[in-house]
């Protein structure tokens, strides 16, 4: 079998669509393996999954951690210099320092107060240099420590696969200079490597390549998958080094990300700009970006379209679970917001419009996210103000890609809020476009070219206005009547009948088997 390595810069576990391309490239008949990123989310260094699919997840952190010998060479270059000096001209610096209360010698008080501070400098520096060792030394071993707790389910799973590393071709070690000094680091100029966020972020960077590097180097893929723009340069590197076929797999339109600053952007663009040349084969979410790609970046090869689609779930009856987790009556309409808590997602928006909603109506938010806090803040000070909202916002944590559709199912209405910040959200196609119709949901969306299309195509919801505010999302939910609701939820049946994952399974398997 031909070794197929997918990389994402993520724990993959909640990456519904790497795993599900996964599986279509497994049954296509490839040994595959995924190769993450240890986080918050998952650190386990390497999983089986039922399908036969392993995940390995690079350990970083400790790299990113390792202390920067240079800087600390500097001060022993400072301490040799001055006791050098103070060798050289001991006696003048003693005669200096005798004569300090007699004469009130300028230059003695100059030597004493610049030796003093060249010791508390190297004091310093020393000092940092140990402290920062000891935190490298405690995570480099808690990394170890876990990898070998881990490494008989890796090597067990080693020799019963076929033509995998017993049938490798050793390898000559790599070192590589991009590791060290690269011009990314640059692309904000010189003067950015002094800003000490900027140097720190680089250093993770650095370290998750790194890292990845050589898990790809122990697997020997015959093609690379680069899943999103924070994989494509490691990938690059390798398939350039050993002439892998290499897929670049684009989620977004990474210069107009929504989160993003100008500067994130701009560099972005250049990494495109660089690596798309080493694209063998490209893979984008939908035609509205697959059209952008081609018209800037014209290296890369035509789009394969793969949407974010689902696999259809067989019928099942609801079995209550998201109204007792909420506390909710059964007889409670809820609007849900499921996924990634992220900024100019509309998020708060839809707190606010709480105030304005209908008392049938609660809004559950399920997933996380770096804005859960200022969500939670914002519900707060709406309890506060009104406290008849108590029961109408509620928070859920995630729950298993697996189970979603059981936990959807309990929800009236989807909504997909975001906000007109850029051309990514301006074209995207979120799962969630595919995972509420799955569960028999409608969705409420944000009126942009592809999220309408649907809602026009196949009748499974409704518009919002353009820019969203709190009182139009209430308004468009409490004008809805049971007679809407339901004919929508028919109509979600027939369209992920017709638009599912399956369909596109066959298409990446299509592709794997040409290559």
């Amino acid at each position: 079998m031909h070794k197929v390595c997918k990389v994402v810069f993520n724990s993959v576990s909640h990456d519904a669509r790497v795993l599900k391309e996964a599986k279509a490239v497994k049954e296509s008949g490839f040994d595959v393996t995924i190769i993450g990123i240890q986080d918050a989310n998952n650190n386990t260094p390497i999983e089986i999954t039922e399908n036969g699919i392993v995940i390995r997840r690079a350990a970083w952190i400790s790299r990113a951690n390792k202390p920067l010998w240079l800087i600390y060479a500097i001060g022993v270059m400072i301490t040799i210099s001055v006791g050098a000096i103070m060798s050289a001209y001991g006696s003048r610096i003693l005669l200096f320092a005798r004569s300090f209360f007699d004469k009130l010698n300028p230059y003695s008080i100059y030597l004493v107060i610049l030796s003093t501070i060249a010791f508390i400098i190297c004091f310093l520096l020393f000092r940092k240099y140990k402290l920062n060792l000891e935190r490298y030394n405690r995570i480099k071993t808690n990394e170890r420590n876990l990898s070998l707790k881990f490494d008989s389910i890796f090597e067990a799973h080693k020799a019963s696969s076929v033509g995998n590393s017993r049938s490798r071709t050793p390898r000559k070690k790599v070192y590589s200079f991009s590791s060290c000094v690269c011009w990314r680091p640059l692309m904000g100029g010189a003067f950015s490597l002094l800003n000490y966020s900027n140097r720190r972020k680089w250093r993770a960077v650095f370290a998750r390549e790194s890292s990845v590097f050589r898990i790809l180097k122990d697997e020997n893929p015959k093609i690379v998958h680069a899943h999103d723009l924070t994989a494509l340069p490691v990938c690059s590197r390798y398939k350039s080094k050993y002439k892998t076929k290499l897929i670049f797999d684009a989620h977004e339109i990474y210069d107009h990300l929504a989160q993003a600053s100008d500067i994130i952007a701009a560099n972005n663009s250049k990494v495109l700009n660089k690596y798309s040349r080493h694209v063998d084969h490209f893979i984008t979410i939908n035609r509205s970006i697959s059209n952008y790609y081609r018209k800037f970046y014209r290296q890369l090869p035509p789009a394969l379209i793969i949407k974010n689609a689902t696999l259809p779930t067989p019928k099942f009856k609801y079995d209550g679970r998201l109204h007792n987790a909420a506390g909710l009556n059964p007889n409670k309409k809820i609007l849900i917001y499921q996924g990634g808590f992220a900024p100019n997602r509309g998020l708060i928006n839809l707190v606010l419009s709480s105030e304005f909603l209908n008392d049938e109506w609660a809004i559950i938010f399920m997933g996380w996210g770096k804005l859960e806090d200022e969500l939670k803040r914002v519900a707060k000070s709406l309890f506060l103000k009104k406290p008849t909202t108590a029961d109408s916002i509620k928070f859920l944590p995630k729950v298993n890609q697996n189970e979603l559709p059981y936990w959807t199912a309990g929800a009236t209405v989807g909504i997909i809020p975001y906000e007109n910040t850029g051309l990514n959200h301006w074209y995207c196609n979120p799962n969630k476009l595919w995972e509420y119709p799955n569960a028999n949901v409608p969705i409420l969306v944000s009126p942009f070219p592809e999220l309408r299309s649907y809602i026009e195509k196949h009748s499974i919801g409704w518009l919002l206005d353009d820019p969203i505010n709190p009182q139009n999302i209430a308004e468009v939910v409490n004008s809805l009547n049971d007679q809407e609701i339901n004919l929508a939820s028919s109509r979600c049946k027939h369209f992920i009948e017709k638009d599912n994952w399956n369909v596109y399974s066959q298409v990446i398997k299509d592709l794997y088997k040409k290559i």
